[in-house]
């Protein structure tokens, strides 16, 4: 069976992962493909051959203690660095997958650099959508 690359943290008994695709999902729009992601992730989140539980160790709200200066240094937003701490504390094995955010390729060189890996299926609509907010 395939583990897939969905990573969810459950230190504090807080989900960090699963609040931030709840946020950021519009709801009132049912068959999205983000809302069948975060149903499957619901569904499945229990489920140890299909999703990996992470602990991450929160120092502040926007703080893991897996980030390093050097991360930090990089300008990602607050709200993601939950991902790249999940990364790291999964010893660099989980790779990041970013379809929706385009900010991302401006840190991917940086996070490159540090070992983790951003993996964008749509990579060329992501470019264009940079392009045009630059301009």
């Amino acid at each position: 069976m395939t583990l897939y690359p969905v990573w969810t943290d459950w230190t504090h008994s807080e989900y960090h992962i699963i609040s931030e695709y709840e946020a950021n999902i519009d709801t009132k729009k049912q068959n999205t493909f983000a809302n069948r992601f975060l149903k499957w992730l619901y569904t499945n989140q229990a489920n140890e051959n299909l999703v990996k539980t992470v602990k991450i160790d929160m120092v502040s709200e926007f703080d893991f203690e897996q980030l390093t200066d050097e991360i930090r240094a990089i300008g990602i937003d607050k709200s993601d660095l939950k991902f790249v701490a999940v990364t790291i504390s999964n010893n660099f094995i989980a790779y990041i997958i970013q379809a929706a955010d385009s900010k991302w390729l401006i840190w991917e060189k940086e996070l490159n650099q540090a070992r983790i890996k951003v993996e964008f299926p749509c990579r060329t609509e992501l470019a264009e959508v940079l392009k045009k907010k630059a301009k």
